[in-house]
């Protein structure tokens, strides 16, 4: 009887805890409180059967500076999702999440329920710099009691680099300047903001704007001092993360420019060539340079071209001069850019091609006649020249009675006045006596024609 009565309590007892904590048994005719039982999961929070699990997982959002992605802007941000399960691993709907982080950590939404999988979805910023890492907990509350879960994030900083190529221009001339944002672990960062800043003396294409697909942005920066000097570019680019910049020098040189002629003395009406040389400071040749030549009384067979590899740019030239006496013509070659404009110059001698012509208005005179002696003078394109000296000279039996020496009028004559004044020479019976008239041109005795004078 002692033993069914033990038996009939331990069946109780064993109903009792079926039923909840809650219940009241009596063994041996006393009263028991069974207290209830409450399970907190860790990371992950790993429950018997019957309990539910939190898991918890961060991974860079695109783009971020933390990411080895590159789709979106930057900043430590990081994709986190959480997920609640029973014990077996089937999802629960319906479960109210609450994420919080340490210290710099901020969500976009810290608070909300699962969905149909399970899961709960934000983002999660780190107001930081540097390098380091934060904690993530995500806790799910219930009837059942508080399951929590942890994640540890690293973030890393940004990274700019800035290249300027070539990184030594002359004046005038540019040089492309290339920034690259990064995380730091060299995973490029497309869509950052970039401002690029320069010195007096260089200009911009462009001074800001956004990384491409490839993390770069570039731009162009001429220099516009005439003068020689280096200049230090700097990038910068604001992020969630913390403001970066980096830098670059550029060195830039004045230019020079020198003019020479194959002859420095030659023809009118001829052709030489010429032959421009630009240079920077070093002594360096610059290529592509814009050159344009001038001169008075000159043609060119092009007058404006650029420079060869060489830093050479080379024509042809032709003295067109009419003046007289044989002048001293400049030709003068010139190079812009945004550095401003250099310029050098040659000089040159024309000498004349001369044709000239010596005649008397009558040949025959009588003891006592005078005649009027002209001498014209034209350069080789038939054109008079002024100005040009003649100096006249007689033979026997004839004297100047005008002037004997003088310069072409604007018609290219000069004359004067010659009398016959006694007996002319006879150079044998077969000839008939003459005298003549005769000038020295332009100072030249190898331009010395003359004309004979007969007895009349």
């Amino acid at each position: 009887m002692v033993r069914e009565t033990e038996n009939i309590a331990r069946e109780k007892e064993g109903a009792a805890l079926r039923e909840g904590p809650s219940r009241r048994i009596v063994i041996g005719g006393a009263a028991v409180v069974v207290p209830a039982v409450v399970m907190m999961a860790s990371s992950p929070a790993m429950a018997a059967s019957g309990q539910r699990k939190v898991t918890v997982s961060a991974v860079p959002s695109p783009g971020s500076a933390a990411s080895s992605v590159s789709t979106a802007s930057a900043g430590f941000d990081f994709d986190v999702t959480v997920k609640v399960t029973d014990a077996s691993g089937t999802p629960l709907s319906g479960q109210s999440v609450s994420l919080s982080g340490t210290s710099g950590v901020s969500f976009a939404k810290a608070d909300g329920t699962t969905d149909g999988s399970g899961t709960f979805t934000t983002v999660a910023s780190l107001s930081l710099s540097g390098t380091g890492s934060a904690t993530i907990t995500a806790s799910a509350g219930g009837a059942g009691g508080t399951v929590s879960a942890s994640t540890s994030v690293t973030y890393r900083p940004r990274l700019i680099s800035v290249v300027v190529s070539p990184s030594a221009v002359a004046s005038g001339q540019s040089a492309t300047v290339t920034v690259k944002v990064t995380t730091g672990s060299g995973a490029v960062l497309s869509g950052e903001s970039v401002t690029v800043s320069v010195p007096t003396g260089v200009s911009l294409a462009q001074s800001s704007g956004t990384t491409d697909s490839s993390g770069v942005f570039s731009t162009a920066a001429t220099v516009i001092s005439s003068t020689g000097g280096t200049a230090t570019i700097t990038a910068s680019s604001p992020g969630a993360g913390g403001a970066i910049s980096g830098s670059a020098k550029l060195t830039y040189r004045s230019r020079s420019i020198s003019v020479v002629t194959d002859n420095s003395s030659i023809w009118s009406g001829s052709s030489a060539n010429v032959t421009v040389q630009v240079k920077d400071a070093s002594g360096g040749a610059l290529a592509g340079q814009t050159v344009t030549l001038s001169g008075t009384d000159v043609s060119f067979g092009k007058a404006n071209g650029t420079t060869d590899s060489s830093g050479k740019y080379k024509t042809t030239f032709t003295s067109t001069t009419q003046a007289t006496p044989p002048p001293s013509r400049t030709i003068t070659a010139s190079s812009s850019s945004a550095g401003g404009t250099v310029s050098a110059s040659a000089s040159f001698t024309v000498k004349r091609t001369l044709n000239y012509r010596i005649s008397v208005a009558s040949n025959r005179l009588a003891l006592g006649e005078t005649t009027t002696a002209s001498m014209t003078v034209q350069n080789s394109m038939g054109y008079a020249l002024a100005g040009v000296s003649v100096k006249y000279s007689v033979g026997t039996g004839l004297a100047i009675t005008g002037a004997q020496s003088g310069t072409t009028n604007s018609s290219g004559v000069f004359s004067t006045t010659v009398r016959r004044t006694g007996d002319f020479e006879s150079r044998g019976p077969a000839y008939e006596p003459s005298s003549y008239v005769g000038a020295v041109v332009d100072g030249d005795p190898g331009n010395s024609p003359s004309v004979s004078v007969y007895a009349k």
